[in-house]
């Protein structure tokens, strides 16, 4: 079924898309058409990109659990949704390899959010550490460290060791 303008009006109950504030569905080439939209469930759609959901400026939650998204440089396409404070994008590719690296790219290009994957201590905790102790991500050959890597050494450093 294709996702169409009278059905998303018709599941969102109204009456024209400008209106449209949250909705749950399978297809994300309409929101280009949707800017006003705040709450969105698009979780185990095989979505891979989210190029279509840049234009959603007052996006405010974002539920992509079990897609296809394979890379973490989609998260440019969310960089200018200031609104956005919840992010849930688990059980993607992007997010299996190195949990510690996913987590930190992701606070870093959207350092807005306080909640990731159902997690906002974790998320509150790691911006609040960063910038105590006025860390920056190293990047070497592309590739992040882990957090508590970061905060360990940074404590090792300030005991003096």
């Amino acid at each position: 079924m294709k996702l169409t303008r009278k059905l998303v009006l018709a599941r969102a109950k109204a009456s024209d898309l400008d209106s449209v504030k949250k909705l749950n569905c399978w297809c994300i080439s309409i929101f280009v058409e949707i800017p006003n939209i705040e709450v969105l469930t698009l979780s185990a759609n095989q979505i891979s990109s989210l190029e279509h959901i840049s234009s959603c400026r007052h996006l405010s939650e974002l539920y992509l659990r079990r897609n296809s998204i394979a890379s973490l440089s989609e998260l440019k396409h969310l960089q200018q949704l200031s609104r956005l404070k919840v992010l849930w994008l688990a059980e993607n590719p992007c997010c299996d390899a190195e949990p510690h690296r996913y987590r930190m790219t992701v606070i870093r290009n959207l350092p807005g959010l306080h909640k990731l994957d159902n997690q906002g201590e974790h998320i509150h905790h790691t911006k609040a550490v960063l910038s105590r102790w006025g860390i920056f991500v190293a990047i070497a050959n592309n590739t992040l460290y882990g957090s508590q890597l970061y905060i360990s050494l940074l404590c090792q450093k300030s005991l003096g060791y």
